[in-house]
């Protein structure tokens, strides 16, 4: 992931890209180890609900390995 990130903002040095993470439930050490040790990367410390938009980041979003949070319905 982060490779990815960094070979873009090295073709596009003016529109870097950064990728922000959240989670309804964070993990507290992994929300540390990406804060800490990848500047490409920010992971949000509290927990933002996906189905409520006005509390999450603004910007694109995308949902990855989310459904298990959802109702089957």
């Amino acid at each position: 992931m982060t490779d990815v990130i960094r070979n873009y903002n090295s073709i596009h040095p003016t529109t870097p890209l950064k990728l922000i993470l959240t989670d309804l439930y964070p993990n507290k050490s992994i929300v540390e180890r990406y804060n800490t040790s990848v500047d490409e990367v920010t992971y949000i410390e509290k927990a933002v609900d996906a189905a409520v938009l006005q509390d999450a980041p603004k910007g694109l979003k995308t949902m990855v390995n989310s459904f298990h949070h959802m109702p089957p319905q």
